[in-house]
């Protein structure tokens, strides 16, 4: 039996852009954890899922959602791993999530993610006061 010792970076970005859950959650230790810090929510607390299934869980509700990735500037050496995590929405919607992770024997034990910015969400225009558009 072999162990896995070196993280593999490449197939994580084709499975997130391709939908692919299970390659991503196989990447992810039985007891990892993943701590997802919403701009969005100043004052509370990050959401923290601990463990395989709970990570899972996760990652297949973002597949359910039909929601397209793509990734950019990914960096990695042999502890640590970070990439931003471009996600629109078929609303057109775009979401940023920066994310890092710590790397132990191939897998990911801790991870962060926070999710910094959206973009290209439907404007106010068609609120009254405003007079620009």
């Amino acid at each position: 039996m072999t162990t896995q010792t070196r993280f593999d970076l490449n197939g994580l970005i084709d499975a997130i852009e391709s939908g692919d859950a299970s390659y991503q959650v196989a990447l992810y230790a039985e007891h990892a954890e993943v701590e997802i810090a919403d701009g969005d929510s100043i004052g509370q607390s990050p959401q923290v899922l601990v463990g395989r299934p709970a990570i899972a869980q996760w990652i297949e509700g973002l597949a359910e959602r039909h929601v397209v990735h793509r990734i950019v500037d990914p960096r990695a050496d042999r502890r640590c791993v970070s990439f931003v995590d471009e996600l629109q929405d078929p609303d057109g919607t775009t979401v940023l999530h920066r994310r890092t992770a710590e790397i132990s024997t191939g897998q990911i034990r801790r991870e962060s993610i926070s999710v910094e910015a959206t973009v290209g969400r439907p404007s106010d225009r068609h609120l009254a006061g405003y007079f620009l558009g």
